[in-house]
């Protein structure tokens, strides 16, 4: 019994038989009677935690007579057994290796951090486990976050812009930095930032500009946190008020009236000062605009005096009278709605009229004698318009006092004639393909959807209307062109090249260099032909089968192709042949080599005087030494990248004849300078290539 620490324990169990025996005094002849039975008790080895005994329990048995000794071997085996090292972020796990192992094995613990996190109980870890028979406890690993420094910076922008009273443009720019420093965990990628610093942002005076006041006269210091956002002043400046008078005096030089003119400091500005009412001026002008400048301007003086005017009652009255003072007017209106709905109004008119003197100071009026100015309403004709009929295509005139008492409306209205508009559908050489009539009313506009002959699409969308307005009974007539309708057929087809690469082990691999081309054609949905545009074209990347020392490829490249529409599916083959090696030379006479033993046997010469040897070509050893060296050579030659490797690899006929050539073969008696030469030779190469010393271990 072998425990696991690789002690032996050996019980033994004696079975012990005997019997009887009876002995003839007189002739000594002896008779024996049968065996007893022993027995060899049940044994049950010890169960040893963590191991599986290959044998429980050893079953009684009864010797009798005729059985054998038997040996009984028990051996315990190693249970399979396995732990974790667990990698662990505090309470969370981030990685779990399970290692495995048996009872009683030490393991080595390869520790692998995750990326971005440090070991932090390095130096509490064991870099082995022992595997205990049960209860085998997990490895913590303590893992802590990688970190690394972090810096961020901000500016914040103060912009003062200053605009003169030109419109000319100063920009001030006052920048503040801040910054701030910060530590990066690099496992979940969040910073710890410090602190932002601080900076100022500079006093800031608005220059001084006669006339003119800015709308800041400076922007003071100010300290600059974080949170501040980006700030802009803009400082314009604004003309100051500026006055002046227009003076009206009469004659006697008392005050009529005073207009004040107000501006700004440079600017120009229209005097809306009128004479007072009822006055003219004898001396002075008023000005038409008045420039302010950053010093006072004197008033203007204007002398006037009463104005008179006559009047018919047009234009400005004096209160309480009336236009029905001046004028007794009766009225024919004549109101002619046009067809697009416009209407045009004729007002005829008889009028008596009569005119007044007024002052215009004192409003007193003077009128005169009442005069007639007109002589009654004419006839009037209602205009002709082309393609429509009016409702009355006359109004007599009316010219006697009796008749023209009251005031009359006349309404005229046009009525539109009924028209039509051909839409034609001609090819590019004006011949008919189709036609579409519109109807409707001269003037309208009519929703045209256009009615194109099946597969005919225009030549250009922008000629055909999507309205058209009636603007005759009929000829008129719209021409569209058209074209035939096509679409876009495709077709699309793979070009291969097959590469089948077969090795000097037999095995082929394929290569497919698929090429996808297509082309595209204009399919003429009226005549139903199709004119196809060229191939595109694609492309085989060269190709090289693999280097193999020793061998030679059938084709060292494949060229790189251009695919085309003429270009047909290709196989190509490729095969590896072996590099020649030079031939040993055959003796000057051509006569066979003999088969040459190995050279730690050429001391054997001497003993073909001992009757065994067997002429070349009798013996079958021979005829096998030979077939092996033949072999050997041959195998070399295709295999000339390695001669000590392939050496080592001899054909079954060679490694089984040499020891029978070497142990029973002896050279002929006759020729001896001869072979010993060509066995020479013969063993040179066969050293040259490794033979001789292998043949020398395997003896």
């Amino acid at each position: 019994m072998t425990k696991p620490d690789g002690q032996i324990t050996t019980t033994t169990q004696v079975a012990k038989l005997h019997r009887d025996a009876i002995v003839d005094d007189v002739t000594g002849e002896v008779s024996y009677g049968d065996w007893t039975e022993d027995t060899w008790a049940d044994f049950k080895p010890g169960q040893i935690a963590g191991y599986t005994i290959s044998q429980a329990d050893v079953p009684a048995v009864t010797v009798k007579d005729g059985q054998k000794a038997q040996i009984v071997s028990i051996t315990y085996a190693a249970n399979e057994q396995a732990t974790h090292v667990v990698y662990k972020d505090s309470d969370r796990v981030v990685k779990n290796v399970l290692v495995n192992g048996e009872t009683d094995q030490t393991v080595n613990l390869n520790y692998a951090t995750p990326e971005y996190y440090k070991i932090v109980n390095q130096d509490r870890l064991p870099q082995n486990y022992t595997f205990k028979a049960d209860g085998n406890n997990d490895v913590i690993v303590e893992l802590g976050h990688q970190t690394k420094p972090a810096a961020d910076s901000q500016t914040i922008a103060r912009t003062i812009n200053v605009t003169d009273p030109q419109g000319n443009l100063t920009t001030t720019h006052q920048v503040a930095r801040l910054t701030r420093q910060g530590t990066t965990d690099l496992v979940n990628n969040q910073t710890t930032w410090n602190e932002w610093t601080s900076d100022n942002w500079a006093e800031f005076i608005a220059p001084v500009i006669a006339g003119y006041t800015p709308s800041w006269t400076g922007v003071d210091a100010a300290t600059v946190k974080n949170g501040q956002q980006d700030v802009m002043v803009n400082i314009t400046y604004t003309a100051n008020d500026q006055a002046t008078h227009i003076v009206y005096t009469d004659q006697d030089g008392h005050q009529v009236k005073t207009d004040m003119i107000t501006g700004k400091t440079d600017q120009t500005v229209d005097v809306h000062s009128n004479v007072p009412t009822g006055w003219k001026i004898v001396d002075g002008q008023v000005p038409r605009t008045v420039h302010f400048t950053s010093t006072p301007t004197p008033d203007t003086t204007i002398t006037i005096e009463h104005r008179h005017h006559t009047t018919n009652g047009q234009g400005a009255l004096p209160d309480g009278l009336e236009p029905s003072a001046f004028t007794k007017t009766v009225t024919r209106t004549i109101n002619v709605r046009q067809p697009d709905g416009t209407v045009k109004t004729t007002k005829q008119t008889a009028t008596f009229n009569r005119i007044a003197d007024v002052d215009e100071v004192t409003q007193r009026i003077t009128f005169g004698d009442w005069q007639l100015i007109s002589n009654g309403w004419v006839a009037f004709t209602t205009p002709a318009i082309d393609h429509y009929t009016p409702s009355q295509a006359m109004i007599e005139a009316v010219d006697d006092a009796a008749s023209l008492t009251r005031d009359v409306t006349v309404d005229i209205a046009y009525t539109a004639n009924r028209g039509t508009v051909e839409i034609k559908y001609v090819d590019k050489d004006s011949n008919e393909i189709g036609h579409q009539m519109i109807t409707g009313h001269v003037g309208d506009t009519v929703k045209v959807t256009p009615q194109f002959p099946t597969n005919w699409v225009p030549m250009d969308p922008a000629t055909v209307p999507t309205a058209v307005r009636i603007k005759e009974e009929n000829g008129q007539i719209i021409i569209v062109v058209i074209r035939h309708a096509v679409n876009n057929p495709a077709q699309t087809k793979t070009v291969t090249r097959t590469i089948r690469v077969t090795t000097p082990d037999g095995q082929t691999t394929t290569t497919s260099q698929v090429a996808k081309i297509s082309h595209y054609g204009d399919l003429d949905l009226v005549t139903g032909q199709i004119a196809w545009n060229p191939w595109t074209t694609a492309r085989w990347d060269a190709f090289k089968p693999a280097t193999i020392v020793g061998y030679t490829p059938s084709q060292a490249e494949l060229p790189a192709v251009t695919v085309d529409g003429e270009t047909a599916d290709q196989t190509v083959a490729i095969t590896y042949a072996a590099v020649a090696m030079p031939t040993p030379t055959q003796p000057a006479n051509d006569a066979p080599a003999e088969p040459v033993p190995a050279a730690d046997h050429a001391v054997d010469q001497g003993a073909a005087d001992n009757g065994d040897y067997q002429p070349a070509g009798q013996g079958t050893a021979t005829n096998a030494a030979h077939q092996a060296a033949t072999a050997t050579t041959h195998h070399l030659t295709a295999t000339t990248s390695a001669p000590v490797a392939v050496a080592a690899k001899q054909t079954p006929a060679a490694q089984s004849a040499a020891p029978a050539a070497t142990n029973r073969q002896r050279l002929p008696q006759t020729g001896n300078g001869h072979n010993a030469s060509t066995l020479a030779g013969l063993a040179s190469l066969l050293g040259l290539f490794g033979l001789a010393g292998k043949r020398r271990k395997r003896d």
